[in-house]
């Protein structure tokens, strides 16, 4: 992908994460990574807008699981779609790349990335004011957080 070329979403992506880490500077409480814990978001997509909840299901000494669900509106179609992810907990801790792409097709987990978070690695040096070399996965024609349930 080209520099000029980012998508709205990902334009969005980078501009959350940067100013995550003005408002870092700032003491932030933690949030306990528990099973049941649940993230809700709606975002606005090219191809229609998108409801999207994320529930951690589990939580060991490995990793965390976690459930993804989504329903887009594209005109009048409603397209939903639930996925599953496993992170490790050495990728929980430090990976440097963030992997929300998901296929119906994929296995359940990718080392050295995460799913749905920064590490703590990369959380740690953003509140610092360090520089951090970080990697997010896309798939080119496809708006960043759809499911592609059909790919």
């Amino acid at each position: 992908m080209q520099s000029g070329m980012l998508t709205t979403a990902t334009r969005a992506i980078v501009a959350t994460v940067a100013l995550s880490s003005v408002a870092l500077s700032q003491e932030v409480k933690h949030i306990p990574l528990v099973a049941g814990l649940t993230l809700v978001s709606a975002t606005q997509l090219a191809s229609g807008d998108q409801e999207n909840v994320v529930t951690v299901s589990g939580v060991s000494a490995q990793g965390a699981s976690y459930g993804w669900t989504f329903r887009q509106h594209r005109g009048n179609a409603v397209e939903t779609g639930t996925f599953k992810r496993f992170v490790r907990i050495e990728d929980l801790n430090s990976a440097p790349r963030l992997n929300p792409v998901f296929f119906s097709t994929d296995v359940d987990r990718f080392p050295g990335s995460t799913a749905f978070s920064i590490s703590d690695t990369v959380l740690q040096k953003l509140k610092a004011g360090a520089p951090v070399p970080y990697s997010l996965g896309q798939v080119d024609g496809v708006d960043f957080g759809t499911g592609m349930a059909g790919a």
